[in-house]
C-alpha cells in the first residue's frame, strides 16, 4: 500500500514536470511522502487525494519556476495514511527567482539593470578624474609668493607703460665670442667718444608705444664719471627735466641719419632717436610708475627665472593672437636652457587653449609646466647657437 501511494506521487510529479517548458532539479533524498515547493502558503492534502494535488501543484507553479525537494519524514509509517503536510514557499525577485536550475543555453538579456546603469558612468567618471588630476598634479607649479620677488637694479628703469622689452647681461655674455662683433659697441662722434663693450655691465631695450625704443646702456663707473665730465663740457642743446640734463645729439649714434637724445640716469646712459624726447622722460619717471608693481608679472619672472642670474630676459605684450595670451615672458640661463612662459588673462581661457598651446608652441620643449594663469616650457640650445637665441627674444 505504502509503496504503490509513493509510486503515485512519484509519477503525478515526473507528469507535472513533463508539461512544464523549463527543467528543474528534483532532489530525490528519500522516498517519503512529504515534499517542498517555493510558494508562500502551506496547505493540508490527503495523501490519496492525487487529483487536488496535481491540480493545485499547476495553479501555484506555472506562472514562476521552482525547485522541488523530498525531504526526510521523521514520522512513523502510518502518516501516509492520512494526511500529510505539503509546505510550498516561493521567493520572488524580479523576474530572477532562487531555484537550482539544470544548466541550459544563457538567458538574452533584456538591458542593463538599474546598477549597471549607475555605476558603470560613475566609475568612468572617476577615471577621468583621476587621469585629470594625476596630469595636472604631474606638470604643476605651484605659483611662488610675490613677496618673494627681488627687484634688480636694471628693473628700476623700466616704466610700467611699455609694449615690451629686452634686458642683455653683458658680463655674462662676453664668455660667449660668437656673439658680438667687434669690441666697440658705438661711436659718439659729436663728442669724439667710443662705447666699448668692456665699459659696459648690461643693456636694455625698452619698446615705448608701437615704435619708440629707448636704449639703457649700464656704465661702469670710471666710464660714467668720464661721459658725464665729456657732456657737461659739450655745447650740445640741453634741456632739463626732473633736474636731469637731456642732450641733443644731431648724429645719432645707433643711427647716423636720425637724431637723438641722451642723458646719464642711475648709472647708465639711455638713448632715444628722434627729435623729441619724451621717450626718455617716461624712463626717468620709472620711479614714480615702475614697471614691476603688478603681483602677476612678479610671479611671472619668478618663475621664468627661478630665481637664477640671466643671460638675457624679456618682456612683450602679445597683442591680439588666437590663444588669447595677453603676455609673455623668456629667460635665457646658463648652459642656454629658454623658459618661455606665457600669460592667460583668466585660469579658465588657459584650461581652454591649454591642448592647442602645448601641440603648437612647446611641442619642441623638453618639459611643459602650467601653474594658475601661467603655461611654460623649458627649451635648450648648444653653445653654437647663441646669436640666434639672443637676436630671437
Amino acid at each position: 500500500m505504502r509503496e504503490a501511494a509513493l509510486s503515485n506521487i512519484r509519477n503525478s510529479i515526473n507528469a507535472f514536470k513533463k508539461s512544464f517548458p523549463r527543467k528543474y532539479v528534483i532532489e530525490d533524498t528519500t522516498s517519503v511522502a512529504t515534499f517542498m515547493i517555493q510558494k508562500s502558503a502551506t496547505y493540508l492534502f490527503n495523501a490519496n487525494d492525487l487529483s487536488c494535488l496535481i491540480s493545485t501543484l499547476n495553479t501555484l507553479m506555472k506562472p514562476i519556476p521552482i525547485k522541488i525537494l523530498f525531504l526526510q519524514n521523521s514520522s512513523n509509517e502510518n502518516n501516509f495514511k492520512g494526511a500529510v503536510t505539503i509546505r510550498i514557499i516561493a521567493v520572488r525577485f524580479q523576474t530572477k527567482v532562487l531555484v537550482k536550475d539544470l544548466p541550459q543555453k544563457s538567458r538574452k538579456k533584456t538591458g542593463p539593470s538599474k546598477i549597471t546603469k549607475v555605476f558603470i558612468p560613475l566609475i568612468i567618471l572617476i577615471l577621468v578624474l583621476s587621469y585629470i588630476a594625476y596630469f595636472f598634479s604631474s606638470n604643476y607649479v605651484t605659483p611662488p609668493s610675490p613677496s618673494s620677488f627681488k627687484q634688480a637694479e636694471w628693473m628700476s628703469l623700466i616704466p610700467s607703460q611699455v609694449e615690451g622689452f629686452r634686458y642683455l647681461n653683458i658680463t655674462s655674455l662676453m664668455s660667449y665670442p660668437n656673439l658680438f662683433q667687434g669690441e666697440t659697441l658705438f661711436s659718439i662722434p659729436n663728442l669724439n667718444l667710443n662705447l666699448n663693450l668692456s665699459d659696459v655691465t648690461y643693456g636694455l631695450d625698452i619698446l615705448i608705444g608701437e615704435d619708440e625704443v629707448v636704449t639703457i646702456i649700464a656704465l661702469k663707473p670710471s666710464i660714467l664719471d668720464k661721459m658725464s665730465l665729456v657732456l657737461n663740457s659739450s655745447s650740445l642743446e640741453t634741456v632739463s627735466y626732473r633736474n636731469i640734463a637731456l642732450y641733443f645729439l644731431p648724429v645719432s649714434p645707433i643711427n647716423i641719419e636720425d637724431s637723438a637724445w641722451i642723458c646719464l640716469h642711475r648709472g647708465a646712459l639711455i638713448i632715444t632717436e628722434g627729435k623729441s624726447a619724451e621717450a626718455v622722460k617716461i624712463v626717468i619717471d620709472s620711479d614714480l610708475n615702475p614697471f614691476f608693481s603688478n603681483d602677476s608679472l612678479k610671479v611671472g619672472y619668478l618663475l621664468s627665472s627661478l630665481g637664477e642670474d640671466q643671460l638675457s630676459f624679456s618682456y612683450f605684450k602679445s597683442g591680439n593672437n588666437s590663444y588669447n595670451v595677453d603676455w609673455e615672458m623668456r629667460s635665457v640661463r646658463s648652459g642656454l636652457t629658454v623658459r618661455y612662459l606665457l600669460h592667460f588673462p583668466s585660469s579658465s581661457l588657459l584650461d581652454s587653449k591649454y591642448s592647442d598651446v602645448v601641440k603648437n608652441i612647446f611641442a619642441k620643449s623638453k618639459s611643459v609646466y602650467r601653474s594658475d594663469f601661467f603655461i611654460f616650457g623649458d627649451f635648450t640650445y648648444s653653445p653654437s647657437e647663441i646669436r640666434s637665441v639672443i637676436m630671437g627674444l
